[in-house]
């Protein structure tokens, strides 16, 4: 086996940003994938062994799901790991056994085994696609091991197809799998997976001879291998030149390239998409993929297949671009001059028809004379699938597209203008009804598509031959100048005929990016003309609704993981579900996706910052929403309605932040009012208990009774005095170096009779800290720790230097935890616990996070532990603050 190939960091160039490559991976888990050439090199047995090792060592290790396909040595691997029982799928009357995710997420494991990356999901799953329920499960944290065929990747699967002859289904898309943080290839010769094969290791019987005679050929394995490694060594070279950027180590780099391929509803664009992406990767280049939307008829499958590539494109780390334009080749151009594109991809035109040759309509021809520096590559088609369908964009739709309602209009208009020109021969002559034709053929022009009129204008000329010319009723003609006229009328007709309908395209694409501006300044317009969020907010939906004909609803999220409708019609259970999803991964969901795309909604995140703020919930009416051009449209809508979000959010935070500055204000002067009125009477009554401690006939307990609630009462007005004073900015730290031990010591003897439930475990160290704040702090931390414990359990105080070298003070009771609702204000003023006990003010917490930070450091409530409580204080031993003004205490 080859040793492990790690991939600390996807090459930026290699996906669409290194910013983007980061940002997916904050808080992510760790993807490592064993890759093979085919079949039955090990993949599945090496990744159980590893996990096993670990395994033991105490790491929490689930396996998912793991395909054993009946082999003794890989199934006894998985004793003594936990498994995930597979969740049963009815289809069609067959039940099928899938990955289970949810009960995986619910486990929360650190590493979770999932074997077969490609893996199809059963209809009716969360996901498509089993890369996806990785990638849910990395984006909750958890780290995944996994194993994928190298013919499994999409941009090699043309290569593999022409290598075996066998066209695979199922892949994974090169983005997904650039995010691996680890790729290990597992390797064998072809000599040895042939002798595998034999002694029944990869498949059995009739299954094996077959494999053997097909597609594990010495041949095919060879390929495959090197597929394998070449592709491992090419992540291996964008390691080191990612290294070399990182590190500023000068090399021989490459100046920015950026590539740009032509995409349409051809079976040729699938090819020249992945073609693009392993160009791009070669080059370490970032590229686009264009289409161009001239309004020519479709039918319904060319527009899934086009959905469908651009869905490719997306997924491979393509920057998608539709544009709108009746002339292919100049669109193009205008989006590679814009974009900077040093590359174009296109197909090579195959067979061109005269037709098109004549009008200067082939895309190729186009590209190559005005391309100027942009390099041109022409690919072409392998697959006689690919011929048959050449890459043309739609502009070179074909009569079998076209309707047959424009068919049986321009022959309508044929028919009316022949009986027209029967009727007014006598009066005109023979010889003007070409004008009556070509007049036909104008108006046919701005009403039909090309080739609805170009077929009228071709039987207008025989029409006029047949009906008007001597002799009639015949296609001959006796006079040379019947001739010369028919040969003219047929060239102007074609030309005006294909004029007349470019003029029509191009007007009804300049109509429909009218139309697309001014329902965005509509939107715009409605958004800023509304009083509240509320208002606008509801005029934004009326126009989205109206724009694409679907029930529009939005969805806030005024936390996370928690959604609530705004504005708009109440969604069920499973659309709801669909936008927590959608919310939680910050992706686009439902209908027209590939994340539960049997949905009836299209759910969008509105993202602003690193989360999702809103949701906007569509149920459309129809299927438009899968052109591309009416996709990109919608985004725009949801980029403005982010925008209307975002500021009543930053609003709600204003008003928030004044209405707690204004709390903050009151608190601190009632604060300062009850600190003055509480001072004197504590004194008044300590010194009274002092003068009765020295009578007699006093009951002594009454006496330390008034001792001890004078003495607290006289140590909360002290701390609030402290308090007040820090949060004025009237006391800066006097840092002075402490001996963890003897602070500890004070503290623990200030504590009285409450001492002997407390466990100090203390390493022997010093630091620079104010020793008065730290003091009061930790004593705080030990008297709450004592009154929220069981009569009889124990409080531990811990002191030690952490790895980082900083001292760390930790205060644990036993007993019993702070409940998740209110673990997130336990620090807030006046906060007190649903069990807290009677007579505190619920200061104490907040009083210690402060005098911590005053010094410097850093007080936060340790992670959650059953019928457990630690407060963690940090302090860095070397840090030093310096104070604006000199040391001052009360």
């Amino acid at each position: 086996m080859l040793g492990p190939v790690t991939d600390a960091r996807p090459d930026p160039e290699h996906l669409l940003a290194s910013a983007q490559a980061e940002e997916a991976r904050r808080g992510r888990g760790e993807l490592r994938v064993y890759v093979g050439m085919c079949p039955g090199v090990g993949k599945t047995y090496t990744m159980l062994q590893e996990a096993g090792r670990i395994a033991q060592s105490g790491h929490a290790v689930l396996a998912g799901i793991i395909e054993t396909h009946g082999r003794d040595d890989t199934a006894a691997l998985l004793e003594g790991l936990e498994t995930v029982p597979r969740r049963a799928v009815e289809h069609r009357g067959t039940v099928l056994h899938e990955f289970d995710l949810d009960a995986a997420l619910g486990r929360r494991p650190q590493l979770v085994l999932i074997d077969e990356l490609a893996h199809t999901n059963a209809p009716g799953s969360r996901h498509p696609k089993r890369w996806q329920d990785v990638n849910e499960l990395l984006e909750s944290g958890i780290d995944v091991w996994t194993t994928v065929n190298i013919q499994h990747i999409e941009s090699l699967r043309d290569s593999v197809a022409r290598i075996t002859g066998i066209r695979i289904q199922e892949t994974i898309p090169d983005s997904f799998f650039d995010l691996a943080d680890e790729v290990r290839v597992i390797d064998l010769t072809p000599d040895q997976l042939r002798e595998r094969l034999r002694e029944g290791k990869v498949y059995l019987g009739e299954r094996a001879q077959t494999a053997a005679d097909n597609f594990f050929r010495e041949g095919n394995l060879s390929a495959l291998r090197e597929m394998a490694l070449r592709f491992t060594a090419q992540r291996v070279d964008r390691e080191l030149r990612d290294y070399m950027r990182r590190h500023l180590i000068a090399g021989p780099w490459r100046s920015g390239e950026r590539l740009l391929v032509a995409v349409g509803s051809s079976p040729f664009s699938e090819r020249l998409i992945r073609l693009a992406r392993r160009q791009a990767g070669s080059l370490h280049a970032s590229w686009i993929a264009v289409h161009v939307e001239t309004g020519a008829p479709v039918d319904d499958d060319e527009r899934a297949r086009l959905a469908a590539h651009l869905a490719l494109a997306r997924s491979l780390g393509a920057d998608v671009v539709s544009i709108a334009g009746d002339d292919t080749g100049a669109a193009i151009l205008e989006v590679a001059r814009r974009e900077n594109v040093t590359q174009i991809i296109a197909g090579k035109p195959l067979r061109l028809p005269w037709w098109r040759r004549l009008f200067g309509r082939s895309i190729a021809d186009r590209l190559a004379r005005e391309s100027g520096e942009i390099d041109l590559v022409l690919v072409h088609p392998a697959d006689p699938r690919e011929r048959a369908a050449p890459v043309a964009p739609p502009a070179a739709a074909t009569p079998g597209v076209a309707a047959a309602r424009d068919f049986g209009v321009a022959a309508a208009a044929l028919a009316a203008t022949t009986v027209l020109g029967l009727l007014g021969e006598t009066w005109v002559g023979y010889r003007s009804v070409p004008m009556l034709y070509l007049l036909a053929i104008t108006v046919s022009g701005l009403l039909l598509h090309r080739w609805a009129v170009l077929a009228l204008a071709a039987a207008s000329s025989l029409t006029w031959n047949f009906f008007f010319t001597d002799p009639r009723y015949t296609l001959r003609m006796l006079e040379r100048e019947d001739t010369f006229l028919l040969v003219a009328f047929l060239a102007v007709a074609f030309v005006l005929g294909h004029l007349t309908t470019r003029l029509r395209r191009r007007e009804q694409a300049s109509r429909e990016g009218e139309e697309r501006a001014q329902a965005l300044y509509q939107l715009t317009r409605v958004i800023a003309a509304s009083i509240d969020f509320t208002q606008a907010a509801g005029k934004a939906l009326d126009q989205i609704a109206t724009a694409f004909s679907a029930e529009a609803t939005l969805l806030v999220a005024p936390s996370p993981r928690e959604l609530e409708v705004a504005v708009g019609p109440p969604l069920d259970q499973r659309a709801l579900s669909v936008c927590h999803w959608v919310a939680d991964h910050r992706q686009a969901g439902g209908r027209f996706t590939h994340t539960l795309p049997e949905a009836e909604i299209l759910a969008l995140p509105l993202i602003a910052g690193e989360r999702a703020i809103a949701v906007l919930a569509m149920r459309p009416h129809d299927d438009s929403l899968r052109s591309p051009l009416r996709r990109d449209l919608l985004d725009a809508f949801a980029a403005h309605l982010t925008v209307l979000v975002e500021k009543e959010d930053m609003q709600r935070g204003v008003r928030d932040a004044r209405l707690a500055a204004a709390s903050q204000r009151l608190q601190r002067a009632l604060l300062d009012q009850v600190s003055h009125e509480l001072k004197t009477p504590a004194a008044v009554i300590q010194a009274a208990a002092e003068r009765l401690s020295g009578a007699t006939g006093d009951d002594p307990s009454l006496i330390a009774e008034i001792r001890q609630a004078t003495s607290r009462l006289n140590r909360v007005v002290t701390q609030l005095v402290t308090l007040s004073r820090v949060e004025a900015g009237l006391i800066r730290p006097n840092l002075e170096v402490c001996d963890a031990r003897d602070l500890l010591d004070e503290v623990i003897g200030d504590l009285g009779p409450a001492r002997q439930q407390v466990q100090v475990i203390c390493d022997e160290f010093e630091f620079r800290t104010d020793a008065m704040l730290l003091h009061t702090a930790i004593g705080n931390l030990v008297l709450n720790a004592v009154q929220h414990s069981p009569s009889g359990s124990t409080v531990r105080v811990q002191a030690r230097r952490n790895a980082a070298g900083a001292g760390c003070i930790e205060v644990t009771n036993t007993g019993n935890s702070i409940p998740p609702a209110e673990r997130s204000r336990i620090f807030e003023r006046f906060a007190r616990g649903s069990d807290a006990r009677p007579g505190g003010m619920g200061l104490g917490l907040s009083i210690a996070r402060h005098f911590v930070e005053a010094v410097g450091g850093r007080l936060e409530l340790a992670d959650e532990v059953p019928e457990e409580t630690t407060f963690r204080i940090t302090l860095p031993v070397d840090a030093i603050p310096s104070p604006a003004i000199p040391p001052t205490h009360p």
